[in-house]
């Protein structure tokens, strides 16, 4: 079972990272946000690693932290929720976010996710509150570009994501733009001034 890979960051590809450890190349699947952070092409690179190992195949997910790779382990032991759909969780939200969603009962933050409706984004409130009540991450677990949750609250950031809605731009697009736009967002700003900074970085 592989925990952790350290070597070469040799290539960035949409959804993974391709690390060289020692002259033998890993295809790493990791969350979008991610991706977005990745510049050092040809630089050191360390990841945490879920290792899914299934009859057909054998993928590998990695995480900047072991609290991230924590956090995802938990949300994949609830039914229906397979890596694919676990990465997602932490494409959308930071590990600390997602811990204050959950323990705070906002299963409506969770539909934000790709494929997550109302149903399963209740379950996963059900079972997962006490856990993630108890967990205690550190700073490292945090992820600055995509850390919304506190900073803009639930009513304020459904308006932004309506309004961009109704301009054409897609779940993805909008999740994108606001990760990027995170430090620059705040309850305080008008939507409509939220909607030019995010459309800077779309």
């Amino acid at each position: 079972m592989i925990i952790s890979l350290s070597g070469t960051l040799s290539l960035l590809l949409e959804k993974s990272a391709i690390i060289d450890v020692n002259g033998v190349g890993y295809e790493v699947f990791i969350p979008d946000s991610m991706v977005g952070s990745l510049n050092n092409v040809g630089g050191p690179l360390t990841l945490y690693i879920y290792h899914h190992i299934k009859e057909d195949s054998q993928v590998l997910y990695g995480f900047p932290s072991l609290e991230d790779r924590h956090v995802f382990m938990i949300l994949t032991s609830i039914s229906g929720i397979g890596p694919k759909v676990g990465i997602k969780f932490l494409s959308t939200f930071s590990s600390h976010d997602l811990v204050s969603i959950i323990a705070n009962q906002d299963f409506h933050a969770l539909t934000a996710v790709s494929g997550v409706g109302k149903k399963l984004a209740e379950r996963v409130v059900v079972e997962l509150k006490d856990k993630m009540s108890e967990i205690k991450l550190t700073q490292s677990a945090v992820s600055p570009a995509n850390s919304t949750y506190k900073t803009v609250d639930k009513s304020y950031r459904d308006d932004l994501t309506s309004a961009l809605k109704i301009l054409g731009y897609s779940q993805d697009e909008i999740r994108r733009g606001v990760e990027s736009s995170s430090a620059l967002l705040h309850s305080d700003m008008s939507v409509e001034d939220a909607i030019r900074v995010v459309l800077k970085s779309l």
